[in-house]
């Protein structure tokens, strides 16, 4: 029996060869494929930007999730939270959001959730 458990690193196909032998020798080798894809991790964000105006949020989430980006400009009041944009990760689950209107609605709080 072969057990693991996938990292982030591993998504897509995934090749690697098992060799078998027995008491006379025998032996022989199969090659395996595995494909990795929607891994569920939890969205990160890993970097920000604002210029002029425009902040750029860019992340981490498992490949091909939807994103969706939530602000509210109330940071104690979660039911105010609206949807922004969404995003869809790429096969290595990065993923951006652009807001051009960041400077002109005050101060906000975002935060992202993936389905």
């Amino acid at each position: 029996m072969l057990t693991g458990a996938p990292e982030t690193g591993d998504l897509g196909t995934n090749s690697f060869v098992v060799q078998v032998s027995n008491p006379t020798r025998f032996v022989d080798e199969v090659t395996l494929q595995v494909s990795m894809w929607g891994v569920n991790i939890p969205p990160v964000f890993i970097a920000w930007e604002i210029s002029g105006g425009t902040m750029q949020l860019n992340g981490l989430a498992g490949a091909l999730r939807s994103c969706i980006l939530q602000a509210a400009t109330n940071f104690l009041a979660a039911t105010d939270c609206t949807a922004a944009a969404t995003s869809t990760a790429a096969t290595n689950g990065a993923f951006q959001f652009t807001d051009s209107q960041s400077s002109s609605s005050g101060k906000k709080f975002h935060r992202i959730s993936a389905n």
